[in-house]
């Protein structure tokens, strides 16, 4: 290993397992997690975060300081701010991603690739140089700078952007619909930017207990009874490209990725650290060696520190913000949400419900939202990857898990590097893991950037533009309370929802819209009868 990766591996191993840098801040920060000891989950999902007091004046100083709290970047200052009740949220709170083609020239330009990529977004270069094919941008800092950034994303789009699509506090519905995906470019970077709607969250507990094998079984009878017409793949459980395999993990990435919060393990006490410097331990040596258990648990399921700051490339959270006691209290609470029921509202009629329910199945719909997937009943889900036609494509790949057959793309590095420790988004697909990132399909440069770059044809190799048009089937319990629907929240109804379906659902959703307008109501009448949680409920 050479001198320079054997310093970064050893300042990753500090950051994530240990944290000890300017004494006042993180003395504050640590006091704030143990004024936080009695906190139940609940406590902890509805807790607003905020930055660690002094903390931007001790790194514009040191550059380090121990658990710098909310943020630098972050999405929001809670978990229910997404997630209220336990539910989903409103457009304004939808994540931002942002995605480079890889068939842009900037991939072998050597030279100036590098730089170009810092003045499109410097996140999509890691510390190392690594190039980032996606990330998060994220609405807000803590810390100045970030926002000019941000904004600077516009003035690479023709035409610009529409506040209602990329300003999250005027973000509508509508303008998601008309416009999916906004294509820029500047100089030898064709880029995408793509957003995500926050998932409910009820019933995550249920789901995370459904094995493996029986979801893969589904898929092979899914399969083998459609003859190779629906042919879904699992890759995770979780998450809208099912990129996330537990619960665990789907908290810790929130927490990682959402808020800006680092979880770690305990530091020493005081007495324990006073105690090493009496038997002539240096403190110094004492921090370094002394790496608890749950430090080396964390190392093993946080996929990824905070997101490194654009605007301070050497900015760095070295400590924690969350004990590890605090994410599993947040796993408990999740965990612990109830499972949505069915319940038919006073306006629809018992017969209504029912014969809506038996052409749902009818339509073909029951395929993919099997209704019981042991041992959870009414589910309405197949938790699988499928292919929903270019209607619903967006430039964030899906995962290739256990895929093989397949030409994989190769790491792209340059010699300017991108904000210290940023991560590559791993909660919203590929990222900067790139060894298992398909080819895309051969399409030459537009005379203008778009989305999609250009048709494919039809074909059984696997490319990074085929899979950006797989998404894991929804569960639709609580349904009825889940507005606004599809992945980043552009329709506003469920019949709108069913509208924008294609690729392997597009036969049930032609059967669908075959139906007499009192049969699509039927349905609608069933579909309405599948509610959330009521606020008041256990786990509330």
């Amino acid at each position: 290993m050479q001198t320079s990766d054997r310093k970064f591996a050893t300042l990753c191993v500090t950051v994530v397992l240990i944290g000890f840098g300017v004494p006042g801040v993180a003395a504050a920060q640590e006091s704030a997690i143990e004024a936080r000891i009695g906190f139940t989950g609940q406590q902890l999902f509805e807790h607003e975060w905020q930055p660690a007091k002094s903390s931007d004046t001790a790194i514009a100083q040191t550059k380090r300081v121990d658990g710098d709290g909310l943020g630098p970047l972050h999405n929001a200052t809670s978990c229910a701010a997404c997630h209220k009740n336990g539910g989903g949220a409103g457009v304004q709170h939808n994540i931002t991603l942002i995605t480079v083609d890889p068939r842009s020239s900037v991939l072998t330009d050597k030279k100036h690739g590098g730089k170009r990529l810092l003045e499109v977004f410097p996140a999509l270069l890691g510390p190392r140089g690594g190039m980032t094919f996606s990330t998060v941008v994220h609405d807000r800092s803590t810390r100045p700078g970030y926002s000019s950034i941000r904004d600077r994303l516009v003035s690479y789009v023709p035409g610009g952007i529409e506040n209602t699509w990329f300003d999250p506090n005027q973000r509508t519905i509508a303008a998601i619909a008309a416009q999916p995906v906004v294509a820029g470019r500047h100089d030898s970077v064709d880029f995408y930017l793509s957003q995500l709607n926050s998932p409910a969250l009820f019933g995550a507990g249920a789901i995370d207990s459904i094995a493996v094998e029986r979801i893969m079984a589904l898929a092979k009878r899914q399969s083998e009874k459609s003859y190779g017409a629906i042919t879904g793949r699992f890759v995770g459980k979780f998450g809208w490209r099912g990129q996330v395999g537990s619960l665990n993990q789907f908290i810790t990435q929130a927490c990682v990725g959402e808020l800006g919060l680092t979880p770690g393990g305990a530091r020493a006490s005081r007495t324990d650290r006073q105690g090493a410097v009496n038997r002539g331990r240096s403190l110094d040596d004492f921090e370094r060696t002394n790496i608890t258990i749950e430090s080396v648990m964390m190392a093993s399921f946080v996929t990824a520190t905070q997101a490194g700051d654009p605007a301070d490339l050497d900015y760095m959270n070295t400590g924690r913000d969350m004990s590890l006691d605090e994410v599993r209290k947040l796993e408990r609470f999740v965990r612990s949400l109830p499972r949505p029921t069915e319940l038919p509202q006073p306006e629809h009629s018992f017969d209504d419900v029912r014969d809506g329910e038996r052409l749902f199945g009818r339509t073909g719909c029951i395929d993919c939202h099997v209704a019981d997937v042991r041992p959870v009943s009414g589910i309405f889900s197949d938790l699988l990857l499928h292919d929903m036609g270019p209607e619903l494509q967006s430039p964030l790949s899906a995962p290739l898990g256990f895929e093989t057959k397949v030409q994989l793309l190769k790491s792209v590095s340059f010699g300017e590097r991108g904000p210290t420790m940023s991560s590559a988004q791993s909660a919203y697909g590929s990222g900067e893991i790139v060894a298992r990132m398909p080819k895309p399909y051969p399409i030459d440069e537009p005379e203008q950037p778009q989305f999609p770059r250009g048709d494919i044809p039809e074909t059984d190799t696997i490319y990074w533009d085929t899979l950006q048009r797989e998404w894991r089937t929804p569960p639709l319990w609580g349904v009825a309370d889940s507005a606004p629907y599809l992945h980043d929240g552009r329709a506003e109804t469920l019949e709108e929802a069913v509208l924008w379906h294609g690729g392997e659902a597009a036969a049930a959703r032609n059967r669908f819209y075959d139906l007499s307008r009192a049969d699509k109501d039927r349905v609608l009448a069933f579909l309405s009868s599948l509610r959330a949680p009521q606020p008041n409920g256990p786990g509330h």
